[in-house]
């Protein structure tokens, strides 16, 4: 599973877009499912030298016909002004599609290349890297050889930044010692951001070893003992 495949995993509002998308069948994109089969590319050029037939009205009359139900590979238009506004036309400002296969019903099947396009498509082109909310894969901090953590920002949408920013200025001014500032900046990441971060691995150790030392979600601060002796 690549990063913008978990990406589109780790966020609840990208994942039912995806599911949107996934199953929508008016982004198909009708001439790159008619190339995408040698039989159908055939059959098309047959029909065309006798009808005129353009290869996206085909590859439409095709997949209404028989596709749907024998599992082909339907391209998915991504990333677009729109569909051509004439059949056959093309796309128009240049678009991207994605490799979707059906099942024997007509439904979609989801598969790594699709979502991690998908994913990547939102980072990228649909402001996902200017809100609040970062890549899995861990990297979002990084240790120096002094000790401090320095913040790689690419990683991080930047809406995020800045509260990203208040954890490495207070693991960095205390030298990761002082826990209760460190563990509220943590918090103050949200919840869906720290669980991608204790579940990135390696590369998020900095982080995660703060977590096996104290759990921001229950710590208690108030660890001193008062005298419970009676004064006459």
């Amino acid at each position: 599973m690549g990063v913008f495949d978990k990406y589109v995993s780790s966020y609840s509002d990208i994942a039912q877009s995806y599911n949107s998308w996934l199953n929508d069948r008016g982004n198909i994109h009708w001439s790159q499912y008619v190339d995408a089969a040698s039989d159908l590319n055939q059959a098309w050029q047959a029909e065309n030298r006798r009808t005129g037939i353009s290869k996206w009205d085909w590859g439409w009359n095709h997949y209404q016909n028989y596709g749907k139900n024998e599992g082909r590979l339907t391209p998915k238009v991504i990333n677009t002004n729109g569909l051509p506004d004439v059949a056959g036309s093309g796309g128009r400002g240049g678009y991207t599609t994605l490799p979707v296969y059906q099942d024997g019903s007509g439904n979609p099947t989801t598969n790594e290349t699709a979502q991690e396009g998908f994913g990547y498509d939102h980072w990228e082109k649909r402001n996902g890297k200017n809100e609040y909310r970062i890549l899995p894969g861990g990297g979002q901090f990084q240790v120096q050889p002094n000790g401090s953590i320095y913040l790689n920002t690419k990683l991080i949408g930047k809406d995020a930044q800045q509260a990203f920013r208040n954890f490495a200025n207070k693991y960095n001014s205390s030298n990761g010692t002082n826990f209760k500032d460190i563990a509220n900046s943590l918090n103050a990441l949200g919840a869906t951001e720290s669980k991608i971060l204790t579940e990135s691995g390696s590369t998020n150790s900095l982080v995660n070893a703060f977590y096996g030392k104290v759990s921001p979600w229950a710590v208690s601060y108030t660890h001193l003992t008062l005298p419970t002796k009676r004064i006459v």
